[in-house]
């Protein structure tokens, strides 16, 4: 069972949503770290899909260890 919350939406604002393999390629020495980088990319002007990848060393070429999943809404 779900709860469902609801939230009022700034004008500007971001979301994105991982599946937990990203922490097992990024370089942070542990959880609370690898959360700040991935809150501070949140925090860049113009941020799209590809560029957060890129930062954080994702190609789609290469083989991983688990599946790599980012679903990103920002508006404004």
């Amino acid at each position: 069972v779900y709860e469902q919350y609801q939230y009022a939406l700034k004008d500007s604002f971001g979301i994105a949503m991982f599946s937990d393999g990203i922490f097992e390629i990024m370089k942070g020495k542990d959880m609370a770290e690898k959360e700040s980088e991935l809150l501070a990319l949140m925090k860049t002007p113009d941020l799209t899909v590809e560029r957060m990848l890129s930062a954080l060393g994702v190609g789609m070429d290469a083989n991983y260890p688990d599946d790599i999943s980012l679903l990103m809404v920002r508006k404004g």
